[in-house]
Formats: C-alpha cells, sequence, structure tokens
C-alpha cells in the first residue's frame, strides 16, 4: 500500500493550528510557564492534552498498518441483462482497533449496484463507512445489475482512517484494480427466427463448389473467365503462357457481418442509441449461431477501439474463442464512426473471401451505399440486409434480400424480444 499525504479535511483552522508543530511548541511554553508559576489547573489540563496527542500520534501511525483490502468480483464477464456479486472485504490484521474507516472505492457508475445508498451511487467514488476491532475481518456484499454492455473498471480505493480523537488522520492508497467485461446480450434462434438455408449460406456445403484464396495449391493454364487478379506473373514468364494460381478447395462457407455505425446517426435523438444497441445484439445473436453451427464469420465496422483510429477487423473464424473476441469487441464498442461504411468496405473487399456472404446490420441504406453493395454484388458476394430502426429501405433497394428486425421491451428485460421479419 502506497501512503498518501493525510487529510485534514473537516477540522477548524485553530485544531489544525494547535496541532501542527508550531502550536504544540506554544502549548508547551505555556505548560512550562504555568509549572513555574504554580498553576495546578493549567498544568493538568495540558498535561491530559498532550498524553491525548502522544496517544493520538501513536493511534494514527499505526491505525492503517497490517489493514488489507480487497475487491471480488464473483464473474469478471458476464451478459448483459445478469446480476453479478461484488464483495468488499477489509482485514485488520493487528490488536489496535480501527476507530473508523472510510473506503472510497472507484465504481462505476454505469451499473447500478445493490446495497449502496442512492446519494452514494450517484458518486463514483462512494465512501464506506465502518469501523473495526483488532484481528477482525468485515466483508460487505453487494450485487451489481449489469444493464448495461462495456468495459468497466473497478479502483483505485483509498482507505482513510484516524486516532480515536480524529486529531490525525490517515491515508492509504490501494492501487490494484478489477475489470468487468459485459458482454451483449444474445438470443435464441427462436426469437431470431434466423434461416437455416439462404441468405446466411448452408452451414456446410455437400459439395467442393469453393476455393480458399488463402491456400495456393499450384498453379494451371488460364482458361477464359479466370479472375484477372489470380493469374500468376512468375509462372507465366517461365511458361510463355498464361497461367493462374489454383487453390484448395474449402467446404465451409465465409460469412462476413459488417456493422455500419454511421447509418444509425440520422435516426431520431431519442432512438439512435437504442437502436445501435439493438444492432449489437443482432450482431451478437447472428454470429452466435452462425459459429456454433460451424461456420465461418467474419465481423468488420466503421469504428475504433484504439488510439490511432484502426477501424475494427475480424477475419473470418470458427472456434469458440472466435466467438468470445467478437463478443468482447462488441462489448467494448463506441457511437462514434470514424468514417463511412462505404469508405470502410472500399478499402476492405480486397481482403474478403471470394463467395463470400455479407451480412450489412444497418439502419438506413443511402445511395452511396447501394452503389457500393451492387459492386460487391456484381464481384460475386451474396449480399443480405438486416435493417433496424423506423427507417425502412426503399423500394429500389429490395433487389437484396432485407430483413427488419423487430425488437421488444427493454433489451434487459427478461421478456425482450429480437424478431425477424423478412421484407423481401
Amino acid at each position: 500500500m502506497e501512503t498518501s499525504p493525510s487529510e485534514n479535511k473537516g477540522y477548524s483552522s485553530v485544531s489544525v493550528q494547535l496541532l501542527s508543530n508550531s502550536g504544540l511548541l506554544i502549548l508547551f511554553f505555556f505548560l512550562i510557564l504555568g509549572a513555574w508559576k504554580n498553576i495546578t489547573a493549567v498544568v493538568i489540563l495540558l498535561s491530559i492534552f498532550f498524553a491525548a496527542v502522544g496517544i493520538a500520534k501513536f493511534w494514527s501511525h499505526y491505525s492503517l498498518r497490517n489493514v488489507y483490502y480487497e475487491r471480488l468480483l464473483s464473474d469478471c464477464r458476464t451478459f448483459q441483462g445478469e446480476t453479478i456479486q461484488l464483495t468488499i472485504r477489509v482485514s485488520n490484521k493487528k490488536l489496535l482497533p480501527l476507530a473508523w474507516l472510510d473506503i472510497n472505492d472507484k465504481l462505476p457508475i454505469e451499473l447500478p449496484i445493490l446495497g449502496l445508498q442512492n446519494e452514494i451511487l450517484s458518486k463514483s467514488t462512494p465512501t464506506i463507512s465502518i469501523a473495526l476491532s483488532g484481528y477482525k475481518r468485515a466483508s460487505l456484499n453487494y450485487h451489481i445489475e449489469c444493464n448495461k454492455r462495456g468495459y468497466y473498471i473497478f479502483g483505485p480505493a483509498s482507505l482513510h482512517s484516524s486516532d480515536i480523537f480524529g486529531f490525525y488522520p490517515r491515508s492509504v492508497i490501494i492501487p490494484e484494480k478489477e475489470t468487468l467485461i459485459v458482454y451483449p446480450r444474445i438470443f435464441s434462434f427462436d426469437n431470431l427466427e434466423l434461416p437455416t438455408r439462404q441468405p446466411l449460406g448452408e452451414l456446410k456445403a455437400k459439395y467442393r463448389i469453393f476455393q480458399d484464396p488463402t491456400r495456393t495449391i499450384g498453379v494451371r493454364e488460364y482458361i477464359p473467365g479466370d479472375p484477372f487478379n489470380h493469374i500468376n506473373w512468375k509462372a507465366t514468364a517461365r511458361h510463355l503462357q498464361l497461367q493462374v494460381k489454383e487453390f484448395e478447395p474449402s467446404t465451409t462457407l465465409q460469412n462476413v457481418i459488417f456493422l455500419g455505425v454511421d447509418s444509425f446517426i440520422d435516426d431520431e435523438m431519442k432512438e439512435q442509441h437504442n437502436n445501435f444497441e439493438w444492432a449489437i445484439s443482432t450482431v451478437a445473436s447472428i454470429a452466435n449461431h452462425l459459429i456454433k453451427n460451424g461456420s465461418a464469420l467474419g465481423f468488420f465496422t466503421n469504428t475504433t477501439l484504439s488510439k490511432n483510429n484502426d477501424f475494427i477487423r475480424v477475419m473470418p473464424g470458427t472456434s469458440p474463442e472466435h466467438m468470445v473476441n467478437i463478443l468482447e469487441i462488441l462489448a467494448k464498442i463506441t457511437f462514434k464512426p470514424i468514417y463511412t461504411l462505404e469508405t470502410l468496405i472500399n478499402q476492405q473487399k480486397g481482403s474478403l473471401p471470394w463467395g463470400a456472404t455479407l451480412i450489412f446490420i444497418i439502419s438506413d441504406v443511402s445511395l452511396r451505399l447501394k452503389k457500393t453493395l451492387d459492386v460487391l454484388n456484381d464481384s460475386g458476394y451474396q449480399i443480405v440486409l438486416f435493417q433496424i430502426g423506423n427507417m425502412l429501405p426503399e423500394t429500389e433497394y429490395h433487389c437484396y434480400t432485407t430483413y427488419k428486425i423487430k425488437s421488444h421491451g427493454d433489451i434487459t428485460a427478461q421478456n425482450a424480444s429480437l424478431l425477424m421479419e423478412k421484407v423481401l
């Protein structure tokens, strides 16, 4: 524990001056003067005062010695709508009791903590006061309602105590921190009504109809219709005729989800954040459904988690760890697009698996986005739109499979549901 400077909050300027070195010297002078003048009352009162000061200094000096503070969370990762337990444990491992102890622990005010008073909950660093006898331990249990997804930090904490008279306050800083990740809520397959076939693609292909462009197994002669970017120019120079790369067949269809953060900005002010939260749960629910059934999934979005303003890109994967990575990203992302969805697509379309199903979670389809989707469609990608909010895509945009996401109730309520209605 790192000791911080003592605080004198709550004490009058007169008492502070009396307890200072210069004040004590003055009082000691009056004690000597009273003894010399044989003023018994002054001698007795000042002797009692100096005895109290000595006891106070000793008590204060050792008050926070061998005092241990622990902050325990029952879970470091949980889902939106669930409740976890917070335990604060203080141990006084010495004979000297703590007349009073104030605990200031920095807690996330975004999450309701059951058991703390309302006036305490309004502060990011609430004060909890206890008293503790020698060789005793106190445990305080609270319940945290994880109503909002996010990445939360608990701590640091500070302990404040003093002597029995309150003359000399003392503080220590507890630098240790705990983190809590609240994942977005995942709705079941029944609630989402996700199709098991197209538009999300067969979960497993019966025949080897796709090739994995990341796995080259050789070259062959060019056949009219082969993609121009598959030409192997070194092999062409050696054989003096066009040669193209041959890739390993793949039996798993690729899916990539795009979350268009910027599309939700045009919603009504009250609905912006609400629709965005439902969109994140939609991404999590679709991702869970696809990966659970063995389909490869990637995730792109036009917001950032880093100070470098790098967009978020997760290439397709199928492992449980891959799903956890996507959930952690969804827990942390904010409603702050760094550029348009069209810009992200144009920058990254070269890295997308050929033939993949591209799933767009959006609020609206702009004309620029429609043109970008047309280019992707002409390049061999299958386009699926999931629309959230009150703005339905225009009729001319219905050349792509479009689903309207309908949410019911509070996203954290037990009876909340997420339904999908096919527009086209």
